[in-house]
């Protein structure tokens, strides 16, 4: 599927395989450094946050996935 907007914007949910406090603090840290994860919330219930990415377009979106899930 390609863009049909300059830039792609997707919501994500993320929930961590491990739910110590370290973890939380890792994927945190990490994420800061993404500068196409514009917006990170903590949500409660069965995910652990909801994260609005913003890249060129899907395919782009997709590669940024692979890569943070290595």
């Amino acid at each position: 599927m390609r863009a049909i907007a300059p830039v792609a914007t997707v919501l994500m949910e993320v929930t961590l395989a491990s739910h110590r406090q370290a973890d939380f603090d890792r994927f945190e840290r990490i994420i800061r450094d993404v500068p196409e994860i514009v917006a990170c919330w903590s949500v409660g219930g069965g995910v652990d946050y909801v994260l609005k990415v913003m890249a060129r377009d899907i395919d782009a979106y997709q590669r940024l996935v692979d890569a943070l899930l290595e």
